[in-house]
């Protein structure tokens, strides 16, 4: 059996978090998300992160993650019951200390034993859980299930129970063996067959051949240990093996399940905020988005206030610039757009009313950030470096969410190293999202195709209303409104 609730055909590969993993979950704020989804639990924690920065790309691979989650939200119960199993297997594997390898083949098999007649409750338990699941959908939950009562037949459980009591030993052992060079025993084979004879029999009954151990021989027992180590250590190994293999079963099933809790605290801590979400449409277009009522989920889940969302329809701008007024809601849109496209890419549901998008081949984020606190370079040149690190690793199709990059000097010349950068971007089809304040960056690219512009909406009182509406570029970034509203007015 194969649990295949994250993938269809594999499992979760955990990744190293690099400084471009540790850049996105910072600069997007996919942390707080994170947080929230996990409650506190470390192992939910770990798997949510690890979801998050390893976006689907592949289209059926991301429809067959939704379809669970929906089946999750709609019956989150079976999902607990099923942690709680695996979490039930986990602890009884903390107890028992059987699988360390270094042991002898005899006291392997044992305590391995053991634990099988544990195991086999447990899957029990899995069979019991699967005969009244509730309403299911996906395609992954119905797949678990049926292998499921396909494996676990009543005649595969009497079996692996007479199994159990043949390999306990508990009052015989049978094996046979050959002479070889210099009278040494070999080619030695198990015989499981119960035998009524006394523990210290070697052959069998059948053979007519005995002989019995003095009780003060120390030496013929050793003798008698080592050689019934050598019959063991073969099926010692197989045992070891397939007990391992049910309890990795079980530890994939508490860390996919973990995932569509999180899910499922992180979809009720939204709903009872009175926000929205969708579950997103694909499309095969390059680029092309049709977005309404976005918000930030980061910035909703650690305020109070109303979060004003945002509308984008994009059909084949490569680059967008997102600009205008000071505080008036860029930075919070950038994020919003990429946690949404990276949960949409996770399998899950976004924070959006409709949500419509390609699939992006990779996701980065390039944000201002402070000076470096250990003085190894200035900020430039740690922008730079951080550049150079993702053009190392995107690829057609990649999305790159710029915050204020390249700032750090003047304009001039910051301008001049954005726009060769994009450039080469657009060049190789590679899709920017651009905040910036840069008037000459953002100038430079107007009338050329392919380029977007959302600009900060400002009512006629200069105050902004924190939406974005397409428009052009403009020299002010309304700096001096947030002058006067600070500090009032001058003389």
């Amino acid at each position: 059996m194969k649990v295949n609730l994250l993938y269809k055909n594999k499992n979760l590969k955990k990744l190293k978090i690099g400084e471009i993993e540790e850049n996105l979950l910072k600069d997007l704020g996919l942390s707080i998300i994170i947080e929230e989804m996990s409650k506190g639990d470390e192992l939910t924690k770990e798997i949510a992160t690890q979801v998050l920065i390893q976006p689907l790309t592949d289209q059926e691979e991301i429809i067959y993650r939704q379809e669970i989650v929906k089946d999750a939200l709609e019956n989150i119960n079976l999902f607990e019951a099923l942690n709680r199993l695996a979490d039930d297997v986990i602890e009884s594997k903390r107890k028992a200390l059987f699988w360390i390898m270094n042991k002898k083949p005899s006291s392997v098999l044992f305590s391995n034993v053991r634990m099988l007649e544990i195991l086999i409750d447990h899957l029990l338990e899995l069979k019991r859980i699967f005969e009244n699941p509730g309403r299911v959908q996906s395609q992954g939950l119905k797949r678990l299930i049926e292998d499921t009562n396909k494996t676990l037949t009543q005649d595969y459980t009497n079996h692996l129970k007479q199994l159990i009591k043949v390999l306990e030993f508990r009052e015989t052992m049978s094996f046979s063996a050959k002479l070889g060079i210099a009278n040494r025993l070999s080619n030695f084979v198990l015989r499981l067959k119960e035998d009524k004879g006394s523990f210290l029999k070697i052959f069998s009954k059948d053979r007519g051949y005995s002989f019995t151990i003095d009780e003060r021989d120390e030496a013929g027992f050793r003798a008698l240990s080592e050689i019934k180590d050598r019959v063991l250590i073969d099926i010692a190994k197989l045992v070891y093996t397939a007990t391992m293999s049910i309890l990795r079963f079980f530890e994939i099933l508490k860390e996919e399940t973990s995932l569509y809790i999180a899910v499922s605290n992180l979809h009720k801590t939204i709903k009872s905020k009175g926000y929205w979400v969708c579950f997103p449409k694909i499309n095969n277009d390059f680029p092309q988005r049709h977005i309404q009522d976005l918000y930030d989920l980061s910035l909703m889940l650690v305020t109070n206030n109303r979060i004003v969302p945002n509308d984008l329809y994009q059909k084949g701008e490569l680059t967008t610039f997102i600009v205008g007024a000071n505080q008036g809601g860029k930075t919070t849109f950038l994020r919003s757009l990429g946690i949404a496209q990276i949960m949409f890419q996770s399998g899950l549901f976004v924070p959006a009313k409709n949500f419509s998008s390609h699939i992006c081949s990779g996701i980065f984020t390039h944000f201002k950030k402070e000076e470096d606190i250990n003085l190894e370079s200035g900020k430039l040149d740690d922008e730079l470096k951080r550049m150079d690190e993702i053009v190392k690793r995107v690829k057609p199709h990649t999305l790159i969410l710029q915050n204020e990059s390249f700032a750090s000097t003047n304009e001039q010349e910051g301008s001049e190293i954005a726009t060769q950068i994009l450039k080469a971007f657009k060049e190789n089809n590679i899709e920017v999202f651009y905040v910036t304040h840069m008037y000459t960056l953002a100038k430079a690219f107007l009338e050329k195709q392919g380029v977007n512009y959302l600009v900060v909406e400002v009512d006629n009182k200069s105050m902004r209303t924190f939406k974005l509406k397409p428009g052009k570029p403009l020299s002010t970034s309304f700096g001096k409104d947030l002058f006067y509203k600070v500090f009032g007015g001058v003389t």
